[in-house]
């Protein structure tokens, strides 16, 4: 896989619980301009159920402005912008690495061992990413279509390779590392 730009690890999440923006901050707030929405701020916006995992329950919005619209009172939700340069394949769809991690306390209660899973999933959207198309096959990375090993892809088959899993996993793992210590 070729990769376009260089994706933050995280994009600016806000919490919704029961209709409630909690810290009671909304994604207008981080951004000053006349009209305190982001109409011109890059889209899209993903408003996801947090009880939801393999991609249902993620909405999708242009605009900061029409979050609330998406929001049912009853459900709780993290709200999150795109990322603005997100991975793409040498075929121009989104994508991104299932990393498995287990974060172990020991019994001290202060001490952690970090253990990383060396194989992982490259998950890739159907269609080629456009930040204008709001369409689930264009901005949800669910479908995982190749298995990596340290080594290398492990299907031959499929049309998207990536022999750069061995260069990527001590980055994932120090990026797990780093998230980790500034929690």
């Amino acid at each position: 896989l070729q990769f376009t730009g260089k994706p933050s690890i995280m994009p600016p999440t806000f919490v919704v619980q029961n209709g409630i923006w909690q810290d009671g901050i909304h994604p207008r707030s981080l951004f000053n301009n006349q009209n305190n929405d982001l109409e011109h701020c890059d889209g899209p916006w993903f408003v996801k159920e947090w009880d939801k995992n393999g991609g249902r329950g993620v909405l999708r919005c242009r605009t900061s402005s029409e979050i609330d619209s998406l929001i049912d009172p009853s459900t709780n939700y993290v709200v999150q912008n795109h990322i603005a340069n997100p991975l793409l394949t040498r075929q121009g769809q989104k994508c991104h690495i299932k990393f498995y991690s287990l974060l172990q306390c020991a019994e001290d209660g202060v001490s952690w061992s970090l253990h990383t899973c060396k194989d992982c999933f490259l998950c890739v959207a159907s269609n080629p990413w456009d930040p204008n198309d709001l369409d689930y096959d264009t901005q949800i990375t669910t479908k995982r279509c190749v298995r990596l090993t340290k080594d290398e892809a492990i299907d031959p088959q499929n049309p998207i390779q990536w022999d750069g899993w061995p260069v990527a996993y001590p980055q994932c793992r120090r990026g797990v590392i780093h998230a980790v210590q500034t929690a």
